[in-house]
């Protein structure tokens, strides 16, 4: 069973669908929709870890870092966008 907060998996569902949509460029772009929504970059880690698996993006990093904002790493989209799961 799933005992994740009910508002942490809405975000979570947000964040793929947004990643699936090649909304962010990069880490900082991502860091700040976390951020905006209320949310830690550590909350991003699930999505990223199955987006990645799943073979939808790559990237250098398994969580955003806010140290890295003035040189982000970037998020590589290898299926076309609203590509289903």
């Amino acid at each position: 069973m799933d005992d994740r907060p009910k508002k942490v998996r809405a975000f979570e569902d947000e964040l793929e669908a947004a990643l699936r949509g090649r909304r962010y460029r990069n880490e900082l772009d991502l860091l700040k929709a976390c951020l905006e929504d209320g949310f830690r970059g550590t909350h991003a880690r699930r999505v990223l870890t199955k987006l990645k698996r799943e073979g939808v993006i790559a990237a250098d990093f398994r969580v955003p870092q806010v140290k890295r904002r003035l040189d982000p790493r970037p998020i590589k989209y290898l299926l076309p966008a609203g590509t289903p799961p």
